[in-house]
């Protein structure tokens, strides 16, 4: 079921293509600057920030992992 699913996706203008970003199992927050995800992840539902440029994310409070595409 994709309820409760959140997913955040990428889409390249020049080449048309459109690929998955994130996705968490529950709400997902942009920050105000557009360069941090706040959302909970599917297996541990904990709270993770990803630097959307880096993609590294830190889980509150405080645990570093980065999530590959």
């Amino acid at each position: 079921s994709d309820r409760g699913r959140s997913e955040v996706w990428i889409h390249h203008v020049e080449s048309g293509e459109n690929r998955p970003f994130l996705e968490s199992s529950g709400s997902l927050a942009w920050s105000p600057s557009g360069d941090h995800i706040a959302f909970l992840t599917r297996g541990d539902k904990l709270l993770h920030v990803l630097d959307v440029a880096t993609r590294e994310a830190i889980r509150l409070p405080g645990e570093r992992i980065v999530f590959d595409t």
